[in-house]
């Protein structure tokens, strides 16, 4: 790194600095996240645009409603992954850490809506193009009338919940973050699609719908999305020599930390409403 690192300001874009050969992409080096601010114009790309939130979400409808309606149990997920990664991955090259924060959640929601509504209207198709949701949806079945202790639902199994997070860490920081959006498209996918098919299936299904995806999980995956910008940073902008790596960890050290935060509340919402969620959805399954 050029020795006048610490002599400009802290900021949150690519820098060209000058070095014994060519330029090179210098790690984005803001004290904190909160001080990221808007790309000059002269920088401005399609990544600035509005048109990109139609655009993803155009990509979300395409990339499920046609594999699930086919029952493509590989395409949906790796569709689904290839909607957002690219654009990923061109934000963290460019230091749009905030717009890839952003991209990404809202990637997430059409993603969980879409496959909430396909859950809904195409619950047999949804069911038999989701790996791993018919497995997921009997053991929330035992997890919601008696508490069984089941791992795949939402129950308190800790252990379980940090091996799956070091899992996701780990795909993250080696695929530049292709790995753990893949597991995030996993995990959306069989959580909307069980919760599409309680709802078909309610009595209640306004009252259902509401707590078919448990406010945990929300809270749970926008934790994850801020873990997964900072993880896949290094990789993303080839910055891999050790000086660049300490640079990463101090500049997104308070990312880092709001992702961690975030996933403790998570755990806390869980450890408080799970009692409640089961009560509800019991209620509007027409099982009590």
């Amino acid at each position: 790194m050029n020795d006048d690192l610490s002599e400009r300001p802290f900021r949150d874009e690519p820098v060209l600095v000058s070095t014994d050969g060519p330029g090179e992409l210098e790690m984005p080096t803001d004290e904190s996240w909160d001080e990221i601010g808007e790309d000059a114009p002269d920088s401005a790309t399609v990544l600035d645009d509005w048109i990109i939130f139609p655009v993803i979400a155009l990509g979300v409808l395409i990339t499920t409603a046609f594999p699930v309606f086919l029952q493509q149990q590989l395409c949906l997920p790796v569709l689904n992954t290839l909607v957002i990664f690219p654009l990923f991955v061109w934000a963290l090259r460019t230091g749009r850490s905030r717009r890839a924060l952003t991209m990404t959640l809202f990637w997430a929601f059409c993603l969980a809506a879409a496959m909430l509504v396909l859950g809904i209207l195409l619950s047999e198709r949804a069911s038999g193009a989701v790996q791993g949701v018919v497995e997921y949806r009997s053991q929330f079945i035992r997890w919601m009338a008696d508490a069984t202790p089941v791992t795949a639902a939402p129950a308190l199994d800790w252990l379980n919940q940090l091996k799956e997070l070091l899992i996701f860490a780990v795909a993250t920081i080696v695929t530049a973050g292709l790995g753990g959006l893949f597991l995030l498209t996993m995990a959306i996918n069989i959580v909307s699609v069980n919760a599409g098919s309680l709802i078909s299936e309610a009595t209640r299904p306004v009252q259902t719908l509401l707590f078919s995806w448990p406010v945990w999980n929300i809270v749970r995956l926008v934790g994850l999305v801020l873990l997964a910008v900072a993880l896949a940073e290094p990789l993303a902008t080839g910055q891999l020599r050790r000086d660049a790596l300490v640079d990463w960890f101090h500049s997104r050290r308070r990312l880092l930390l709001y992702g961690v935060l975030t996933l403790l509340v998570a755990a806390l919402l869980q450890l408080v409403l799970s009692s409640l969620y089961r009560s509800v959805l019991e209620s509007g399954l027409g099982l009590r």
